[in-house]
């Protein structure tokens, strides 16, 4: 089996703007989906979290695009899989409402908010459940959404190999098997000159593969040097933000 893993789409961000979202749904339908139909596997596809945006409202037609991108995607893999992150509660502190259950409860999609999820060897935890004991035998993964970059590991999921979301700049430190992927979009300056994707896991061979988001608008910081090398000695590129 093939887990395919995205996060922190954040849909509806910058107010909305129909500009980002169009570029989001180009990712969506020129990469994302046709990446899934080459695979020669069974594909679960894994959204560690902030579906959208906003916790306390989302756009009507910014939701009616991701329910109908998210059916798509349920259409070409085996299982769909979203653990849910602090953007997706409409409370910080509750897990009482979520709009994920709300606007894509209706598709096949697994939805894990409240309990923990352990399916195939692997444990699912939304960022509300972060922290929460696993079982005694437990040695799978771990895909929840919580920041494991500034703050300490639970005792009881060290030596886990756990993939995170909430952290947007992608954080991988593979010899203790911390994996934070960060957003699948640049989303602002702090993203500029890297490259934000999807991750691929082979869970019979093992390892981890980056496929770099070849379609959403990116963010490029240039120095006078870079401008002149650039612009001037190899002529004007085609870059979104600068």
């Amino acid at each position: 089996m093939t887990y395919v893993i995205l996060t922190d789409t954040h849909f509806g961000v910058k107010q909305n703007s129909i500009t980002w979202l169009n570029s989001q749904m180009d990712f969506i339908y020129k990469q994302f989906i046709p990446y899934i139909k080459s695979l020669n596997d069974e594909v679960t596809v894994v959204h560690l979290g902030d579906v959208f945006d906003s916790r306390s409202s989302i756009s009507t037609y910014v939701g009616s695009k991701v329910v109908k991108a998210f059916k798509d995607i349920r259409d070409v893999c085996s299982e769909f899989i979203i653990v849910a992150g602090n953007h997706d509660f409409y409370s910080p502190n509750s897990d009482e409402v979520d709009s994920i259950t709300l606007l894509l409860g209706h598709l096949d999609l697994t939805i894990v908010t409240k309990d923990i999820l352990i399916k195939n060897g692997d444990a699912f935890i939304s960022w509300y459940k972060y922290g929460e004991e696993l079982p005694a035998e437990f040695k799978g993964r771990i895909f929840t959404h919580a920041d494991i970059v500034t703050s300490p590991i639970p005792e009881h999921y060290k030596g886990l190999q756990i993939y995170s979301g909430h952290m947007h700049i992608p954080y991988i430190d593979d010899n203790i098997g911390k994996f934070n992927l960060g957003s699948c979009y640049a989303l602002n300056f702090a993203d500029s000159n890297d490259h934000r994707g999807f991750y691929i896991i082979n869970t019979k061979h093992g390892g981890w593969k980056f496929v770099a988001n070849v379609f959403s608008i990116s963010f490029w910081r240039l120095y006078d040097e870079d401008i002149y090398d650039e612009y001037i000695l190899h002529g004007l590129k085609d870059w979104d933000y600068v």
